[in-house]
C-alpha cells in the first residue's frame, strides 16, 4: 500500500501491460515505427522478470537492459542529460515493477507451499484413519510421501523384517537394499535418532532416516532418498509435520 492506495500483484502486471500496449500504438499512429520496436523491446524486458523474479540480479538486469536499450536504439535525443534522465526514469519504473513481483510472487510460493503441507496432512491422515491394520497403513505411508516428496521411500521395521516396504521412483535401484544403507536404518531404529544425508550423523549415506515412535512403543524408521539431490528446506519442513502424524497413527 503507497499514498493509500492498494496493489497487487496482478493488477500491477496489467498496467505494465496495458502500458506496453498502448505506447507502441501510439508510436505507430506517429508513423515512428522505429520507436515501436523499442518500447516492445524494453516492455520484453520487464516481462521477463515475472519469469525471473526469485533474484534481484535479475531484476536488475532486466531493467537496466531495457531501459539502455531504448535509450540507444530508440530515443533520438542529442542532449545526453535528457537521455540519462529517461534512462534513470525508466530504470526506477523497471526496478519497482521488478520488486511488486518479487514481493508478490514470494507471497504466493509461501501461500502454495502452506497449502501443500496441508493438503499433504490431511490426506494422510484421512487415508490412515481409512486403515484397518499395519500392512493396509505401511502401504498408505510409501505411497503418500513417495508422491508429495517426489523420491524412492522405505519403511523400516528391523533387518530382514518382513514388513519392511517401500516405494520407488522413475524404477531406479532400491538403494535401501544397500547393506550399508541397511546398517544405518538399523542405527537409527535402536538409538531413535535422525541420521544420513542432510543430518549430522552418518552424512555420506544415500537417503535421510528419520525415527517413528509408534504407540506400541516400538521404533520404526521413514528412509527418503536423497540419491539426486537433498532435501529442501520445505521438504524438511514438510517432513517434520508429517512425522507426528505417523507416530499417532502406527
Amino acid at each position: 500500500k503507497i499514498f493509500n492506495i492498494k496493489f497487487d500483484w496482478l493488477s500491477t502486471l496489467k498496467l505494465v501491460l496495458a502500458v506496453g500496449i498502448l505506447m507502441p500504438i501510439y508510436y505507430f499512429l506517429s508513423n515512428d515505427y522505429y520507436n515501436v520496436l523499442c518500447v516492445l523491446f524494453y516492455f520484453v524486458s520487464l516481462l521477463i522478470v515475472s519469469y525471473k523474479s526469485n533474484n534481484w540480479i535479475y531484476i536488475f538486469i532486466a531493467a537496466f537492459s531495457g531501459s539502455l536499450g531504448y535509450i540507444l536504439l530508440g530515443q533520438n535525443i542529442e542532449l545526453v542529460w535528457v537521455k540519462v534522465m529517461i534512462f534513470f526514469v525508466m530504470l526506477i519504473m523497471g526496478l519497482f515493477y521488478g520488486w511488486f513481483v518479487y514481493k508478490y510472487s514470494r507471497q504466493i510460493n509461501k501461500s502454495n507451499k502452506n497449502n501443500k503441507a496441508l493438503l499433504a496432512m490431511n490426506i494422510l491422515t484421512n487415508n490412515l484413519l481409512s486403515c484397518k491394520n499395519i500392512d493396509e497403513k505401511s502401504k498408505v505411508i510409501v505411497d503418500i510421501f513417495n508422491s508429495y516428496f517426489n523420491r524412492s521411500v522405505y519403511l523400516f521395521f528391523g533387518l530382514e523384517n518382513k514388513k519392511n516396504i517401500f516405494k520407488l521412483t522413475n524404477d531406479k535401484d532400491n538403494i535401501f537394499q544397500d547393506e550399508k544403507e541397511q546398517v544405518i536404518m538399523e542405527w537409527v531404529r535402536k538409538n531413535n535418532k535422525n541420521a544420513g544425508n542432510g543430518t549430522q550423523t552418518l552424512m555420506s549415506s544415500l537417503a535421510r532416516y528419520e525415527p517413528i515412535k509408534s504407540k506400541k512403543n516400538e521404533t520404526l524408521v521413514l528412509g527418503i532418498s536423497c540419491e539426486n539431490k537433498r532435501l529442501s528446506y520445505h521438504e524438511l519442513v514438510l517432513l517434520k509435520m508429517l512425522i507426528p502424524i505417523l507416530e499417532l497413527s502406527l
